[in-house]
């Protein structure tokens, strides 16, 4: 892998730290899918990166369907990209770049590969960003799986810990918002990354998400001061925001992985009218998200959606939304 397909990435440092933590190699990097989910999640770093990496707004300029891209100029679901894949992710710089504090919330962990990739990007000895990592939440339902290599280091122990949830739960809901909530009132960026997301997963992370948005107004809370203000101190207020690019406070990341199965309906759309699946899912849910919800700053949230050709899979779109 390191001489191959990431002979030319600079994930592939990241990779090799990974493999020079001996209970990585026997517990985190031993199954058949290792290539695409390093690859995926390296794609989501240098997408965090470029969404987040001007003072910790987003700064792709008019997000959209196909408008941003880890290769050479973007791509779209419906493969008539003319990237081949050559041109490999440059750089994490924009990591580099974040002004604020970051949690992030890895949803389906699993084993916890991009939990770990975050963690060394974020606290490599040669980067500059660990103080703007708070922390990283593990979060799956699965509560039997060998997670012990998380204690082996000082970069995995102190930032990343693991949470069991339902992600369908109420519990689950509440407990993200509080999390959302914490980073409004300390000034952090809230990052919700959903990977090889199946069926319904997908569409539940939108409906959460969507709730930042309403929770938060426009960006501030709103508890009836505003009435106690004279006309000068609102104008005043109104400039400084309108002059305030750190307005995100949270990103949504999600790569959909296959269509929910119970419902028949959608499969047989695809069948009868010879659409891709895989491709028609992940425009389902790209159609779900918030978009352009304006306020006297700026517009709160964004979306976008891509293909990456250096994510090892057929199944290589991410979608984003900002808020």
């Amino acid at each position: 892998l390191f001489r191959g397909e990431l002979k030319h990435n600079c994930g592939n440092v990241l990779c090799k730290d990974m493999c020079s933590i001996e209970s990585c190699r026997k517990t985190l990097l031993n199954h058949k899918s290792l290539k695409k989910e390093l690859t995926e999640g390296l794609s989501v770093l240098h997408l965090i990166g470029t969404l987040l990496g001007d003072n910790g707004s987003a700064n792709v300029a008019g997000g959209g369907k196909y408008g941003v891209s880890t290769t050479n100029g973007g791509g779209n679901c419906n493969d008539d990209n003319n990237n081949n894949g050559s041109e490999k992710i440059v750089s994490f710089a924009g990591l580099q770049n974040i002004q604020k504090s970051v949690r992030i919330i890895d949803v389906g962990s699993g084993k916890g590969i991009f939990s770990v990739l975050s963690a060394l990007a974020f606290c490599s000895p040669n980067a500059t960003t660990e103080t703007r990592l708070s922390c990283i939440y593990m979060v799956d339902s699965d509560r039997n799986m060998n997670l012990s290599y998380l204690e082996c280091t000082p970069q995995l122990s102190s930032k990343i810990t693991f949470h069991n949830f339902d992600i369908y739960s109420k519990s689950f809901e509440l407990w993200v918002m509080n999390q959302y909530n914490q980073c409004v009132e300390q000034g952090e960026i809230l990052i919700m990354v959903g990977l090889h997301l199946c069926g319904t997963l997908s569409p539940r992370l939108v409906q959460i998400f969507s709730s930042f948005a309403s929770s938060n107004d426009d960006g501030r809370n709103n508890d009836g001061d505003d009435n106690n203000k004279n006309e000068n101190e609102t104008k005043e207020e109104e400039i400084k925001h309108d002059d305030d690019n750190t307005t995100n406070t949270a990103l949504l990341i999600l790569s959909p992985c296959c269509m929910p199965k119970r419902d028949k309906s959608i499969a047989e759309y695809c069948r009868l009218s010879k659409k891709d699946p895989y491709r028609y899912w992940c425009e389902h849910v790209y159609n779900e998200l918030n978009e352009g919800k304006e306020s006297k700053r700026k517009t709160l949230q964004r979306k976008g959606m891509f293909v990456d050709e250096n994510v090892l899979s057929k199944k290589n779109v991410l979608i984003w939304n900002v808020t």
